[in-house]
């Protein structure tokens, strides 16, 4: 319960600081590689912590991530759409 509190903590914290645009998108994408376990090639690392984890960090970064999207300059937008494409194919996955 501990370990859940923190995790939930930690992922608040990059949702506020993503929002006031002071964490870039690679590290937002790094951060939602490592929740769901993009690196690994079993879902070993992945339980139900990580998975409600990149749930919460989504639902709060949804419409900013959106904005930004329809914000972005043209050959920035693909880019941008593929990586949240991936992350969202991911979560389908699991």
């Amino acid at each position: 319960m501990k370990i859940k509190h923190k995790l939930f903590g930690n992922i608040d914290f990059v949702g506020e600081i993503y929002k006031k645009s002071l964490l870039s998108e690679t590290i937002l994408q790094s951060v939602f590689h490592s929740l769901l376990g993009f690196s690994t090639s079993s879902d070993a690392s992945v339980n139900d912590n990580t998975i409600d984890a990149a749930i919460k960090l989504i639902s709060k970064l949804g419409f900013t991530l959106e904005q930004k999207i329809a914000d972005s300059k043209p050959d920035k937008k693909p880019k941008l759409q593929q990586q949240l494409d991936e992350i969202f194919a991911r979560f389908k996955e699991l």
